[in-house]
């Protein structure tokens, strides 16, 4: 699989905001743990910044082209916001670091009963599941991803809002 980059001029092909060199030095600036070979970080970065960033999020303004294949670059002057291309390279570090896979086992409601208990006096229920059998398994992403993301979004105070006091 071949990385093809964003490179703010709104490319019809590409398939994440970051490269590998751009992920290697990023995760040495920030003192991330793990070395990863190109082809093991490939698939993390193209997850990062499509299903993570483009598919999680409403993002303000609109495509710079209409046929580009991510959602950066925008109509609003900005290009490639660094602070993208960062958020594209610490999701394909948590990725890889399995670090956004969240058990959901309580959430669910899938999955065989061993045990069922309920009482009248103060309405209290409780189940419990067989080992493995209500696991479910989602994508979260960590608050400080998230931030990196936040002033580009389109129901956020960031980039391009202007409040008036009176």
């Amino acid at each position: 699989m071949a990385l093809i980059p964003e490179d703010g001029t709104g490319l019809a092909n590409a398939n994440t905001y970051a490269d590998y060199a751009y992920f290697v030095v990023f995760c040495a600036q920030f003192g991330l743990a793990g070395t990863y070979t190109e082809e093991q970080a490939e698939p993390a970065l193209t997850t990062s910044s499509i299903r993570w960033i483009d598919w999680q999020h409403e993002f303000a303004g609109e495509k710079l082209i209409e046929t580009q294949a991510l959602e950066f670059p925008r109509d609003n002057d900005i290009g490639l916001p660094a602070k993208i291309k960062q958020a594209a390279a610490y999701g394909a570090w948590l990725h890889l670091n399995n670090a956004l896979l969240v058990n959901t086992a309580a959430l669910s409601t899938a999955g065989e009963v061993i045990s069922e208990r309920k009482k009248l006096d103060v309405l209290e229920t409780e189940k419990t599941y067989a080992k493995g059998s209500a696991q479910t398994y989602s994508r979260v992403l960590p608050a400080d991803l998230e931030n990196l993301l936040r002033p580009y979004l389109k129901l956020s105070t960031g980039f391009g809002r202007v409040v008036r006091v009176m």
